[in-house]
């Protein structure tokens, strides 16, 4: 009888177009049916009950007004007998403060554990339904009286504690979930990894949780995200990231890395960056934060044991891939925005009326200068980059690198060319060059007329060699800029303030030449006749740079560098930048894994359209104040120890053609190899691929700007 009458009820919902749910004599019933509804779980009924109460949700998402006639005040409380029966809206003021009860949600919470799959799902659809009504009255008592924010995070807390111990991070990145696609076979299930059913089914409720939050109201969305921070991240995820056991510090980190990159909504995003990073927003000092989380992470970047300093830089690659502005400020900006790292009296010139440096405001771009197109097939060699710096046609070539390649994928990840060193063959792998590239200005137009504004510099044109050097003269003029927006040291209703020096900022074939000159030809591993790769860097970096300008695009950067900010301690690049350039000056020490996490962190830092973070990474002749690390001058110190390693070693170059081929072909092994040894080849072609690297995203950030200036 119970199921004929929900299958009427529901019929009628569904085809009359009157509004009767308003009438007494039809909320009254309705409300009975809702609690009859969950009483019984895995009941005959179950699949009317569920049909019910989603056609009812719907009814209610059309006029969201009638949740009201569903919000009753429980008869065990004290009112007027008949209370319920009127709208929440036309309630006193007595009645209104009183605990109301919201049976619809109390029956959809019940049904969402139903071992019908099929049921839960629709249980899940319909709260989302009632979470996203925008009626005060409902919103209030959805969080305050019902369980809805309890059951869902206890559901994950019991799903988190079913996950395998330990677990692979590399096991972990493979596995796929969507919530109400969590099937798996247990034969899967054990062809896999142990205990893969249990990471699914958490995921996929994850999963559902963030899409939940994202179409849910502001204010439930909010105290959901927030309920879930206090009684998910901090009582359970905290202990286990904080333990002393070394394989459960692993698992539990790379769960939590496999949380970030599942997370999508803003909301909870910025509740999970709140638990890792803390809400600091103060220029950090030497040994002092008030999140040990973060300084717990970035200490075990540098733990003895690979495979936790492995997985923590890898949490730290993942965050600077999420959405959220707050990420890079807390880690990196918040220390540079002050300019305490830039000499006193030094200033960054840019022309306000364009808001580009002023000598590439200046510049004229013929109209006679096209990009060539490239007749070459995807198979055939590129030609070969050398010392002798190429002519405009050259670096014309290099631009239409860029754009020749038709990217198809809109997956934004970044996978840098670098890393397929060890994973893919010949023709897919970046294969080093001893040849770079120099990019030569004209020797009629260049002599030396560096403070000179009126000089225009084509991009076409290119230094030379021995001009290099000059790169360290304060007074260069500047043809690169980052982004087209408001995001500069000075806004255009501000004049620049006057100092004794105007900087402008590095060219940037002065730039690539110094990252690609920076490794000696001597202790390069490519042969000479040996594709460079460099054309599949320019087309990484192109595309990567433009996920992040539009991911960043609607980021509130800060629009200036206030080198007058007044502070009681001089500059520290902070605990994250530290821990990098320590990372990276220990290159020869550490693991190929380790040092390809480490240059992909860094490159992604560099990827970023933001001045003072383009400035302190890619710019060498920054003029920085004295015992002041840059990237540049950090990756300078490596190469000389390399140069000395190479003296004490005959065979250095062999070594490092055999390291290489170890590399490409990772299957094979080499016993005449020790392990210090192959580290310590490893780490050169790393350095090797990463200056490259380097390279093509300057060429890149200064392409995308003098694209737009031309339109």
């Amino acid at each position: 009888m119970k199921q004929v009458v929900l299958s009427f009820f529901t019929r009628l919902l569904t085809r009359i177009k009157q509004p009767l749910l308003p009438h007494i004599n039809v909320h009254r019933a309705v409300q009975r049916l809702i609690k009859i509804c969950g009483e019984i779980k895995s009941g005959p009924s179950e699949n009317e009950e569920i049909q019910f109460l989603c056609t009812l949700c719907a009814k209610i998402k059309s006029d969201p007004y009638l949740v009201n006639f569903f919000l009753e005040v429980p008869k065990n409380s004290d009112g007027p007998k008949y209370a319920q029966l009127s709208p929440l809206s036309q309630m006193g003021p007595k009645s209104s403060k009183r605990s109301l009860e919201y049976s619809i949600v109390n029956s959809l919470l019940a049904m969402c554990s139903s071992e019908d799959g099929r049921v839960a799902v629709k249980a899940c659809e319909g709260l989302m339904l009632c979470s996203s009504l925008p009626e005060k009255s409902a919103v209030t008592c959805l969080i305050e009286n019902t369980d809805f924010c309890a059951n869902l995070t206890n559901r994950l807390i019991k799903l988190y504690q079913r996950l395998p111990s330990t677990v692979n991070p590399d096991d972990l990145d493979a596995v796929y979930a969507k919530w109400g696609l969590d099937g798996i076979s247990e034969t899967e299930n054990q062809q896999t990894f142990p205990g893969k059913r249990n990471v699914v089914s958490f995921l996929s409720w994850l999963d559902y949780c963030d899409q939940l939050i994202t179409i849910a109201n502001p204010t439930v969305a909010r105290a959901f995200a927030r309920f879930i921070y206090s009684n998910f991240l901090v009582a359970f995820i905290e202990p286990a990231i904080m333990q002393t056991s070394e394989s459960g510090v692993v698992a539990a980190t790379a769960y939590l890395r496999r949380c970030l990159k599942t997370v999508v909504s803003s909301i909870l995003l910025s509740e999970f960056v709140r638990f890792i990073l803390g809400d600091e927003k103060k220029p950090e000092k030497s040994q002092e934060s008030s999140c040990k989380m973060k300084m717990r992470l970035i200490e075990r970047c540098n733990h003895l044991s690979e495979e936790i300093s492995l997985i923590s830089l890898k949490l730290f690659d993942t965050l600077l891939q999420k959405n959220c502005s707050f990420i890079v400020y807390n880690l990196v900006l918040r220390n540079l925005e002050g300019g305490k790292h830039i000499q006193s009296g030094v200033s960054c010139h840019y022309s306000l009326q364009s808001k580009c440096p002023a000598s590439l405001a200046d510049t004229v771009f013929s109209d006679s200068i096209t990009i060539e197109t490239m007749s070459e097939s995807d198979d055939s060699k590129s030609k070969d980059l050398t010392q002798t710096p190429p002519s405009s046609v050259e670096m014309e070539r290099l631009a239409e690198a860029i754009d020749v390649q038709t990217l198809s994928s809109d997956d934004s990840s970044h996978v840098s060319p670098l890393h397929s060193v060890s994973k893919d063959g010949d023709q897919n792998s970046p294969q080093p060059d001893d040849q770079t590239v120099s990019l030569q200005s004209n020797s009629d137009t260049e002599k030396n007329h560096i403070d000179s504004a009126t000089d225009n510099v084509s991009v076409a044109e290119t230094s030379k060699p021995q001009q290099q050097q000059q790169q360290q003269q304060p007074q260069q003029q500047a043809v690169s800029e980052i982004n087209d927006s408001d995001n500069l040291f000075l806004s255009q209703d501000n004049k620049a303030p006057e100092m004794t020096i105007k900087y402008y900022r590095s060219e940037v074939h002065k730039v690539i030449n110094s990252f690609l000159c920076l490794l000696p030809e001597d202790i390069k591993s490519a042969l000479p006749e040996a594709d460079s790769g460099y054309d599949m860097y320019l087309r990484d970096a192109h595309k990567q740079f433009k996920s992040y300008e539009n991911m960043c695009q609607d980021w509130k950067w800060p629009n200036q560098m206030d080198c007058s900010t007044e502070s009681d301690h001089g500059f520290y690049e902070g605990a994250f930048l530290q821990m990098l350039f320590s990372k990276v000056s220990q290159m020869l020490h550490q693991s190929y894994a380790v040092n390809l996490q480490v240059t992909s962190v860094i490159s992604r830092l560099c990827l970023f359209p933001q001045p003072v973070l383009h400035d302190f990474f890619l710019d060498p002749a920054l003029p920085v104040t004295k015992d002041i690390k840059l990237l540049y001058s950090v990756l300078q110190k490596v190469v000389s120890d390399i140069k000395s390693r190479k003296k004490s070693k005959a065979n250095f170059s062999q070594m490092l053609q055999t390291t290489r081929k170890l590399l490409i072909n990772e299957h094979k092994t080499i016993d005449s190899m020790d392990t210090e040894t192959f580290n310590e080849m490893s780490a050169v072609i790393v350095l090797e691929e990463f200056c490259k690297e380097l390279s093509a995203i300057a060429f890149v950030k200064q392409y995308a700007v003098i694209t737009r200036l031309s339109l």
